[in-house]
């Protein structure tokens, strides 16, 4: 029986050393976060004029983000610089569609508005969540209308959309 006991004890650390490793390897988790700038160079605009940019007159626009999940409840936030545009337009308007892409099962068709952005409201005042994992594609459509100006003005934006899993 004394012989046995050694072996006993050893199975039993192993065990419990396993059981160890399982729960801080399950404990440790970090939660992914990406982001991504998107620059818009939509060319020439003259005082006054408003100029509608779809994704068929400006073919760049189409499925100008594209995100793939490998999980559900993945959230977009989405945060421009249109805020510092109002000296050089009276209308920058930035509508998200969802777009040719979309996995099976979700909520969302082909073409449903998921956010506008605009002057007033530069940033999306809520999170899209992408209800089902798997491979997205979202179109934009620009609606501008160039303010009068003393010379020619070089106007940049940029849209920043932020992906992150479970967030409340």
């Amino acid at each position: 029986m004394k012989e046995k006991r050694p072996l006993l004890i050893t199975g039993i650390i192993l065990i419990f050393f396993n059981m160890l490793t399982f729960s801080v390897s399950a404990f440790i988790f970090k939660q992914p976060s990406n982001s991504i700038t998107i620059k818009l160079n939509l060319g020439n605009i003259l005082e006054g004029q408003t100029i509608h940019y779809t994704p068929n007159n400006t073919p760049y626009l189409n499925d100008v983000l594209f995100i793939t999940t490998t999980q559900a409840d993945v959230y977009l936030y989405f945060d421009t610089n249109l805020d510092e545009q109002s000296n050089n337009y009276a209308t920058y308007q930035i509508v998200i569609k969802a777009g040719d892409t979309i996995p099976f099962g979700s909520d969302y068709s082909i073409g449903d508005v998921v956010a506008t952005l605009t002057l007033d409201s530069p940033d999306a005042t809520s999170k899209l969540a992408l209800d089902v994992a798997g491979y997205w594609t979202f179109d934009y459509e620009i609606t501008t209308t160039a303010k009068s100006v003393n010379s020619n003005q070089t106007t940049n934006v940029s849209i920043t959309v932020m992906l992150k899993v479970n967030s409340t």
